[in-house]
């Protein structure tokens, strides 16, 4: 089992909206309404609606050659949340402190994540 974290910016534990969705036409075939899709290319999330439409949100993704693709599932979800960056971000960027805050300016988690899990 292996832990994805993905910053994003959607209404949370605490019902209240960290940043307003876009509601947009959005034809997936046959995804159902409730189903989550992160487009990296796009760096949104989209929330699927009935009725050929979806919520658009603006989300973090990793870095060419370190995006993850697939089918998950969430396991948690988090307001601001704190951020250690693994060891293969710490050799890409030493200069970076053990822990970074949540809430703070450089924490690149965002305002919200969830914690998405999937089995290999």
């Amino acid at each position: 089992m292996v832990a994805v974290y993905a910053a994003v910016l959607v209404t949370l534990l605490s019902g209240k909206v960290l940043a307003a969705p876009v509601e947009v036409p959005f034809q997936a075939g046959n995804v159902k309404p409730g189903t989550i899709l992160v487009k990296n290319s796009e760096r949104r999330l989209y929330l699927v609606q009935r009725g050929g439409k979806a919520l658009a949100y603006r989300v973090a993704v990793g870095k060419r050659g370190k995006v993850w693709t697939g089918r998950t599932y969430i396991t948690a979800k988090y307001v601001k949340p704190a951020w250690t960056p693994p060891a293969e971000v710490k050799r890409d960027l030493p200069h970076l402190p053990d822990l970074i805050a949540g809430g703070a300016p450089n924490n690149p988690m965002g305002v919200a994540a969830m914690t998405l899990v999937w089995w290999i």
